[in-house]
């Protein structure tokens, strides 16, 4: 009887048998790394679990690497994975990282060699251009060695050659008119007066608000008198229409001052309700050429006489005369600028035999004090001529300070020449009485409470010294704008009353006198 065999037995048979088949259908290349079987001991042949699993993980590497070098972009065929090919999978995962990488590597490269060639292509346009390149000039060093032709500043880049010296705050207050001529808008042709008054106004010829508008409504005579109605046309609409013009035309030579603004509506108001019944007889024995208009500009004559008559100059007595009671003998009276009603004013109460004196505050570009001294020492009144400066070490001698205004808005600020605040504030921490002299036809329905958002702006040329200085050539210097600016803004705290020719008033009284107004002159 056979004996039978163990469990061990036949484990050993059966591992026996599986490496005889291996043997058999391994290749013949793989066969010389089998000789440590040749090295096992004598009595036992049979290679070893180790050695068995080192020859598959040789086998398929060598498989691996093969297919790996004949194509790459194929994938691997999936392997039954077991316990002992956890280093052969963390092999093939870092080749497979290795070979990604080197796939964005290659595609970094082309992107550089595009780029290159892009800027490459650049330089040669801009080498093509007939502009002058700097020549063999350091990278570190070409911003400083470019031409100004073609390098500009950081702030002419921003600004145009025309806005270069501007204030950004007052950018909207600037006018072309110092270095363009006003623009003639319209189907009629500017007279050539008011050319000339342009001019005038634009060259500081004629300043202050009561002369300015004399001058306007004056010259308003003339422009009608040879104004002609187009052919069908209407007489009122036409001159209307060319009023409209006109007004257009000095706003662009210098910002048109409060009471010139308020006398041209009345002047277009009274052209819209000419008379349109009136029948023209021609004069057959005059020998110049018939006008068939001119009953309808006569009465427009008698408009403007009418209110220079009542709103320049019956109003400017009415005013003096006022003021007359609040001058006494001893007083000293101060005063800023060159204000024409308050040289009336002084001149009345020395016509009077009052014995006061008189101290002109005076301040730059416009220098008006220097011409109102002049005038009041040529009337023979004591007068004393002082900077703005100085206004706090002489405030203390001042009993009285009589100032003119521009214009008086509605919420009862005084709109008058640049300095003007200054008086009023240190006249108010010294306790001296602030009296502004103004004419009811300045008085203006616009709010403010600041000298931003509406003033005018003078020539920077005005703010240089005629000596020899640094300022001379400002220009060139791209950081360094001048600001001359006409008017400033004076609260009514600092104010102690407005003297008008209606009545002596607080500056709260503006809205008032405007509801007044207008059915008193008809706009």
């Amino acid at each position: 009887m056979e004996k039978e065999k163990t469990r061990e037995e036949i484990l050993q048979e059966r591992k026996n048998k599986k490496l005889e088949k291996k043997t058999k259908t391994t290749k013949p290349e793989v066969k010389p790394e089998a000789k440590p079987e040749a090295n096992a001991p004598l009595g036992d042949q049979k290679p070893s679990r180790e050695d068995v699993l080192a020859q598959r993980e040789a086998k398929k590497l060598a498989k691996q690497t093969t297919k790996q070098k004949t194509e790459p972009a194929e994938k691997t065929e999936p392997v039954q994975k077991s316990n002992t090919d956890t280093d052969l999978a963390s092999r093939m995962e870092h080749l497979t990282i290795s070979e990604s990488t080197k796939a964005k590597a290659t595609t970094k490269a082309e992107r550089r060699a595009i780029q290159e060639a892009q800027r490459a292509a650049k330089e040669q346009k801009l080498k093509d251009k007939p502009a002058p390149v700097a020549k063999n000039v350091p990278v570190q060093k070409e911003s400083l060695k470019i031409s100004p032709a073609t390098k500009k500043s950081p702030r002419a880049d921003t600004v145009s050659s025309g806005q270069k010296h501007r204030v950004k705050l007052f950018s909207h207050l600037y006018l072309d008119h110092f270095t363009h001529p006003p623009k003639v808008s319209g189907d009629f042709e500017i007279h050539e007066a008011i050319r000339t008054l342009g001019a005038l106004y634009s060259k500081m010829e004629i300043t202050g608000a009561n002369a300015r508008c004399f001058a306007l409504l004056t010259i308003m005579k003339v422009v009608i008198k040879k104004f002609k109605t187009p052919p069908e046309k209407e007489f009122s609409r036409c001159l209307e229409n060319y009023v409209g013009s006109i007004m257009e035309y000095l706003e662009q030579c210098r910002p048109m001052a409060v009471s010139m603004t308020i006398a041209m509506k009345y002047l277009k108001w009274q052209i819209t309700q000419l008379p349109k019944d009136i029948v023209h007889v021609p004069d057959l024995d005059s020998e110049e050429e018939d006008d068939p208009d001119i009953e309808l500009k006569m009465i427009l004559f008698g408009i403007i006489d009418t209110y220079i008559k009542d709103q320049l100059d019956k109003a400017d007595l009415a005013i003096t005369w006022a003021v007359q009671e609040k001058i006494a003998d001893g007083d000293v009276i101060l005063t800023f600028g060159g204000s024409s009603l308050v040289k009336q004013i002084l001149k009345e109460a020395h016509n009077r035999s009052k014995k006061f004196r008189v101290i002109v505050a005076d301040a730059g570009p416009l220098h008006e004090g220097r011409d109102m001294m002049r005038k009041l020492t040529d009337l023979g009144i004591d007068c004393t001529c002082v900077l703005i400066t100085a206004v706090t070490f002489i405030m203390q001698d001042v009993t009285k300070v009589l100032l003119g205004a521009n214009s008086l808005l509605a919420n009862g600020y005084v709109m008058s020449r640049a300095g003007t605040a200054q008086i009023a504030l240190v006249a108010k921490s010294h306790n001296v009485p602030v009296l502004v002299c103004c004419e009811t036809h300045k008085f203006s329905e616009r709010v403010q409470t600041d000298a931003f958002v509406y003033n005018e702006i003078g020539s920077p040329d005005d703010l240089v010294p005629p000596e020899k200085t640094g300022l001379q050539n400002w220009r060139a210097n791209p950081y360094l704008t001048p600001l001359h600016l006409y008017y400033d803004i004076t609260p009514p705290e600092l104010v102690t009353a407005v003297v008008t020719e209606v009545a002596i008033l607080p500056c709260t009284s503006v809205p008032v006198i405007l509801r007044i107004k207008p059915t008193e002159i008809g706009y």
